[in-house]
């Protein structure tokens, strides 16, 4: 299972300021599981601090269709 590690290494990327690692992590950890719904958000997060308002729209849609109740 490598999709925790890789939202966790994200999440932690985007806590100190890395927003490049933040979405390379996040998205290798989508690959591996697409209905991640932590990494959905975390990777909807570092799009908008990163200007990605767009695609961080979307990508929160998606996490809301899957679980509406993630308190994300």
């Amino acid at each position: 299972m490598i999709y925790p590690s890789r939202a966790m290494l994200g999440l932690m990327s985007m806590e100190r300021g890395d927003l490049p690692r933040a979405i390379q992590e996040l998205r290798i950890a989508l690959r591996a599981r697409g209905d991640h719904v932590p990494a959905l958000s975390g990777l909807a997060r570092a799009l908008v601090l990163s200007g990605e308002v767009d695609e961080a729209q979307q990508i929160a849609s998606q996490a809301v269709q899957i679980n509406p109740k993630h308190p994300s």
